[in-house]
């Protein structure tokens, strides 16, 4: 079967509605049932609420598996799909809670009056019900904290320390790599609020201590984190001093993957390029054994302007 088809067989076995609200209030009434049994049963069993701080899931993974080897679907009269069922709104829950994501009604593509509840995650992409994990996953014997991992390799926030910089840059950094729903306005990630915040955030009382870390560190990936956090300042603020910084660092950089990076991510968003001090790249572009010469000529070529 060919994937279109698939595609719309699939569609045939959703349900059907006569308009999206009234998808939105069978799904998240179907929700609502739940998480108000789950957390029925989860109390009797061990006598506590459920909770959504992040501590709790190592407990969370334990208690799953308990109620497996004491065969609690036997006692609670339910079946294997709904106790997944009831697992996976949890962790919906939990992700919502925490600002990784929400609850959507996901109206089908293929088939008119077609809907299907979905977990949308803040950076916009969208997961179906069913999708995080079975019951199986907790019953291999080399389980080891399946929810924890789950949302480790899907929802993993960067987090950024140096005690050599100021905990305020530090602050916006993290910010900048964080991808939850803001807390300021939840319509928006914290990323992108902060990249709006940038135009209120003077980046250049920092540059100095910005230009020691970056000489003193080793480590590429950290170096990366700094370089991108830089581009998007500029392509935000345009600011002519962090603009020209982020150009001149190109000369301090020795590895071939770190300068290349400069022609193919970081310099792209300096606008009207050609009206700074471009020096730093000019020596790499007129040095012929240089390995990245030709793709900085090309750069060059791509940035100059069209009546020039």
């Amino acid at each position: 079967m060919k994937p279109l088809d698939l595609a719309i067989s699939r569609s045939k076995s959703l349900l059907e509605f006569d308009n999206e609200e009234d998808a939105k209030k069978y799904f998240f009434d179907l929700l609502n049932s739940l998480r108000i049994n789950f957390n029925t049963i989860f109390r009797d069993i061990l006598k506590t609420d459920l909770s959504y701080d992040i501590g709790f899931l190592k407990y969370f993974e334990n208690s799953i598996q308990i109620f497996l080897k004491n065969n609690g679907f036997k006692k609670y009269e339910i079946d294997k799909d709904t106790f997944e069922k009831m697992i996976n709104v949890f962790i919906g829950d939990f992700l919502n809670k925490n600002r990784y994501g929400k609850w959507t009604v996901i109206k089908d593509n293929f088939i008119n009056n077609k809907y299907q509840l979905g977990f949308v995650q803040a950076n916009g992409f969208t997961y179906h019900l069913g999708l995080f994990i079975l019951l199986e996953d907790f019953e291999k014997s080399d389980f080891n904290d399946v929810t924890i991992k789950l949302i480790n390799k899907l929802f993993s926030i960067k987090k950024f320390n140096n005690s050599t910089l100021n905990e305020k840059l530090i602050d916006s950094i993290n910010k900048f790599y964080d991808k939850r729903y803001s807390i300021e306005d939840p319509k928006i990630t914290s990323s992108e609020f902060e990249i709006k915040n940038f135009n209120n955030f003077d980046l250049k009382p920092y540059l100095l201590e910005i230009q020691n870390y970056l000489n003193k560190e080793k480590n590429n990936k950290n170096k990366h984190l700094i370089y991108y956090y830089i581009k998007y300042y500029c392509w935000q603020t345009q600011d002519p001093k962090v603009c020209q910084f982020l150009i001149n660092r190109i000369s301090y950089e020795k590895s071939i993957q770190t300068v290349r990076k400069f022609f193919t991510s970081y310099l792209n968003e300096i606008n009207n390029i050609n009206s700074y001090n471009l020096d730093p790249l000019l020596k790499i572009g007129y040095e012929s054994t240089n390995k990245n010469n030709q793709i900085c000529l090309e750069f060059l070529k791509r940035k100059k302007p069209a009546n020039s």
